[in-house]
């Protein structure tokens, strides 16, 4: 097939996972030989749950037949080397695969694991399509103006992963507030507006990109002055606009008044979003994450 890159594991993933959901419809126990990260080969008997798709994998999350974890273990299916099925499960081992089912499979996350735990959101209102979509199981406990309080259940880590990657002006954590506590990471940043050091060598990597013949001319100095507030991506768009510029007024060079023109030109960041950040700012100073400028 045209453009088609195959996977580096060359796993026949279509067949297997045809195979597994039949298993897993028909309630079986299977054995498997699963090789682990560290490139060693187990035997595993495993009672399945469910397949799922996430973070660019096939994952079967099966418990293990002798193991009383209260939660299923997840497993990459391009490593399970082979699989056979070994007998029907009994009657506890399919109402322990439904409660987990019932219960828990709607709050995996992220493929991640720990506890699962009831967790309390306040979101936008705007945002609750998403976050329905997202979670099929929560419950909207509160309903205002502009937000929407809801109550979840999710595996903790998993679930603090993908908190942190959701724009926090859109998405809120009340309950439990140690779901986002040090040491389930290395280090929460906050990463804000650049300061000027930050600015200059913006500036100067876009014109260097575009015009390197005239960075050495261009005043970077009188740049970063009139651009506080702005993000990188609106420096990005300053220059690009200075040089589209010169180059209709067929101008050999880009000069500093060239791009001071641009900046006048542009409505900036903090223009734009003043309210959203001054609380994503607000937000990140009350949970005391690290600012990611020095």
């Amino acid at each position: 097939m045209e453009g088609y890159q195959e996977p580096l594991h060359k796993s026949p993933l279509l067949k297997m996972q045809g195979d597994l959901q039949r298993i897993i419809q028909n309630r079986s126990v299977i054995q498997v030989q699963y090789v682990k990260g560290d490139g060693n080969t187990v035997n595993r008997t495993l009672l399945p749950c469910l397949l799922r798709y996430d973070l660019g994998y096939l994952y079967l999350v099966a418990y293990h037949q002798d193991s009383e974890a209260p939660y299923a273990a997840y497993f990459r299916v391009d490593r399970i080397y082979s699989f056979s099925v070994v007998r029907r499960q009994t009657g506890d081992e399919t109402r322990r695969v439904e409660r987990y089912l019932q219960t828990c499979a709607p709050g995996i996350v992220q493929m991640y694991g720990g506890d699962f735990c009831s967790i309390t959101l306040r979101c936008r209102k705007s945002y609750y399509p998403y976050l329905h979509d997202r979670f099929r199981g929560l419950r909207v406990v509160r309903e205002d103006e502009d937000a929407v309080t809801v109550e979840l259940g999710a595996f903790a880590e998993g679930f603090a992963r993908w908190v942190v990657s959701q724009p926090p002006d859109c998405v809120q954590v009340l309950e439990p507030p140690e779901l986002l506590r040090k040491g389930r990471f290395d280090e929460i940043f906050y990463v804000g507006l650049p300061n000027g050091k930050e600015r200059e060598k913006i500036f100067e990597i876009h014109i260097q990109k575009r015009r390197p013949q005239d960075l050495k001319q261009i005043r970077l100095s009188e740049l970063v002055g009139k651009t506080e507030g702005y993000s990188g991506a609106d420096i990005e768009g300053v220059v690009r606009d200075a040089v589209e510029a010169a180059f209709a007024d067929d101008k050999a060079h880009v000069q500093t008044s060239d791009i001071l023109w641009a900046i006048n030109n542009t409505h900036s960041l903090s223009e734009i979003m003043k309210d959203d950040l001054d609380r994503m700012a607000k937000e990140y100073k009350t949970r005391k994450f690290k600012n990611a400028s020095k």
